[in-house]
């Protein structure tokens, strides 16, 4: 799995980062490459703890489940996964 706490991968996200233009061709849905970079700095803040979200019920009833099936694993995430309100852009 690539990570950015490896050097290798730091490059070649930087270079990605570098290539991005406003006409970017749309990979994954409907926001534009600004949007992207603010949901995933979002997504960062979120694992450091900056941005707290709030617990849905069932997420309490069925998380630990959902969590193992969804990150147990080296596999990226499915397209049109649900985003939590708090990364939305």
């Amino acid at each position: 799995m690539k990570t950015i706490f490896d050097a290798d991968h730091i490059d070649e996200l930087q270079n990605r980062l570098a290539r991005l233009q406003p006409g970017s061709a749309r990979q994954w849905g409907k926001m534009s490459p600004a949007q992207m970079l603010v949901h995933c700095t979002k997504g960062l803040e979120m694992a450091t703890g900056e941005i707290r979200p709030s617990r849905a019920l069932i997420g309490r009833i069925i998380g630990r489940l959902v969590k193992r099936a969804a990150l147990g694993d080296d596999k990226p995430m499915m397209r049109n996964s649900p985003t939590s309100k708090e990364l939305v852009v």
